[in-house]
């Protein structure tokens, strides 16, 4: 299913909501723009590629959403293309949630922060799990020892990159 960027983003409750306190016709200039894309530029793929985690939003069919952290080395996010990703999907604590939600709705969303440098990434996307894992180790640093587990697919629906205001550098 392909969606413009901004009807990823922006459902009719977010627009009545945008609409009602105003914001509205901002937001509609930044859609004829074309403020919000579903295709990184190479300066995000390089962010992504260097980002050793990030935050992986899901939710199950009826809606009960779940955050989990996912680290690895920089690297462990493979950028595909400009509008596909994927990582590996490392073995935990077995509860399965993130995989669990995805296998009745493959909506998600990527949370990406920098905070040393006061970036932040948000990638809306629909994600899928490929058992396929041939291959995968030989992408990781020889002295990275962990079980993977699968690979995470990410087709990117639209991308966000707000402003550093907020982020407190660390």
């Amino acid at each position: 299913m392909s969606r413009k960027p901004h009807e990823a983003m922006f459902s009719r409750a977010v627009r009545a909501t945008q609409k009602r306190l105003g914001s509205a016709d901002s937001i509609d200039h930044q859609i004829q723009r074309a403020r919000w894309r579903n295709t990184l530029n190479e300066d995000q793929a390089r962010f992504i590629r260097a980002c050793d985690s990030f935050y992986l939003g899901t939710a199950s069919l009826d809606g009960q959403p779940y955050i989990q952290h996912r680290g690895g080395p920089p690297g462990f996010v493979h950028v595909q293309s400009s509008s596909r990703l994927w990582f590996l999907d490392f073995a935990g604590n077995n509860q399965y949630i993130t995989v669990g939600n995805l296998s009745e709705n493959q909506q998600g969303f990527l949370f990406f922060m920098d905070y040393n440098n006061q970036r932040r990434l948000k990638l809306w996307a629909r994600l899928s799990v490929d058992e396929d894992i041939s291959g995968a180790a030989e992408l990781l640093p020889a002295d990275y020892r962990v079980a993977i587990e699968r690979r995470i697919i990410v087709d990117i629906d639209s991308i966000d990159e707000n402003c550093p205001q907020h982020i407190t550098p660390r």
